[in-house]
């Protein structure tokens, strides 16, 4: 985990979970004077520095929408998660657990001894840790997998 993961920071771009940082307060959805928005700030950063380690295998990105649009990894190395909330049929974002939901599908595929190398095959491990009812397809590759949660529904979502 100490090599594979980075974290996203609207203060500081994204940090490594060995890295030591300060306390702070700070959203990537702000707006601040003189650089804008933190998203857009950090965007052309971003791509030089993650542009390297996106050749390497999966990305598997548990950020918040929020958070997603400071980068864009390249496509066809790419599952996002989106943590939602089905009731009568409307999905809606979950906010209180979705870093919860996000964590379990995180622990289930670092807990591996070999990291997928593709989605289908992030797909296939998530199926043996969840409950998986619902699969879409596109060209024989996994599009999107809905695994239900007590609290709500986690929908990985591939390129």
């Amino acid at each position: 985990a100490t090599r594979s993961i980075v974290i996203a920071s609207a203060l500081w771009g994204v940090v490594r979970l060995t890295d030591r940082i300060p306390a702070y307060r700070l959203s990537m959805g702000v707006t601040l004077p003189r650089i804008g928005s933190l998203g857009s700030f950090w965007k052309s950063q971003l791509a030089q520095v993650l542009a390297p380690v996106s050749r390497n295998g999966l990305i598997v990105d548990c950020r918040s929408d929020t958070y997603a649009v400071s980068w864009h990894p390249k496509l066809d190395r790419f599952l996002g998660v989106r943590v939602f909330r089905e009731v009568s049929g409307e999905r809606t974002v979950v906010s209180h657990m979705a870093k919860h939901s996000r964590g379990l599908v995180a622990r289930a595929l670092l807990s591996e001894p070999h990291a997928p190398q593709t989605a289908a095959e992030a797909v296939d491990i998530l199926n043996a840790y969840f409950a998986t009812n619902e699969v879409h397809t596109a060209a024989g590759q996994p599009v999107a997998i809905k695994i239900e949660f007590a609290q709500g529904a986690l929908e990985v979502i591939t390129s």
